[in-house]
């Protein structure tokens, strides 16, 4: 078996000339309190066994009786810690950071009651479908979508349309498919492969919101950096 000492001067002859590529989340969710280097980022490097020890190394661990009343806890990093924890190891390696020099480890506890979520979920989408044809009628009666109507058909036929005409059924038929179309998608079937107009926005709304915790964690000096 080989020594603790011989183990560490193994590593560090095997690290000369060696190149180790990190390319960081800026925002990786873990769900276990033990981070390792893999949760945060992608590592790759010539030599198989070295990557998979650097892998595997302890970035930080969250504390779960910290405060069980958050359903998550964040923690901020600087690219340079990881880097000092590396060389801690692999002194001699050369380590190349394509990624985020600033990220956020967010560990999320699993839910104790997923049945509350469901409830959760149930009534935002009633609150979303009422509030939505709620918006649509009130911008019908903004523009007088009935009395548009009304004129047109008297214009084009010659006579008053009934309570139900063409042009009540299509506009009804035409908005629908215009809003399925514009969101590209009915549940989790998508008509191409584009993003949807809700994934676009999702995501920018993440990027800033990323950016600014790291900013503000920057600024109040939370965030971890080389120690």
């Amino acid at each position: 078996m080989q020594t603790e000492k011989q183990q560490t001067e193994k590593n560090v002859t095997d690290s000369q000339s060696l190149t180790i590529y990190i390319k960081a989340k800026k925002h990786a969710k873990v769900y276990s309190p033990c981070v390792t280097l893999e949760s945060a980022a992608s590592i790759t490097c010539a030599d198989t066994e070295i990557k998979e020890q650097i892998r595997k190394m302890q970035l930080h661990r969250f504390s779960p009786a910290e405060d069980e009343s958050k359903k998550s806890m964040m923690e901020f990093f600087s690219m340079i810690r990881v880097i000092e924890l590396i060389q801690s190891k692999y002194p001699d390696a050369s380590i190349e950071s394509i990624g985020e020099q600033d990220f956020i480890i967010e560990y999320i506890r699993q839910s104790p009651l997923p049945w509350l979520d469901r409830i959760k979920i149930i009534l935002l989408s009633f609150t979303i479908f009422f509030g939505s044809a709620f918006t649509i009628m009130a911008f019908n009666n903004d523009i007088s979508v009935t009395e548009i109507f009304e004129r047109f058909y008297l214009q084009v036929m010659g006579y008053k349309k009934g309570a139900v005409s063409e042009l009540e059924i299509s506009y009804s038929i035409g908005l629908a498919a215009g809003i399925l179309i514009f969101f590209n998608h009915i549940g989790r079937r998508k008509f191409s492969e584009d993003p949807t107009p809700i994934q676009i926005e999702t995501g920018k709304f993440e990027n800033d919101m990323d950016d600014t915790i790291i900013s503000g964690a920057e600024k109040r000096g939370h965030n971890q950096d080389a120690s």
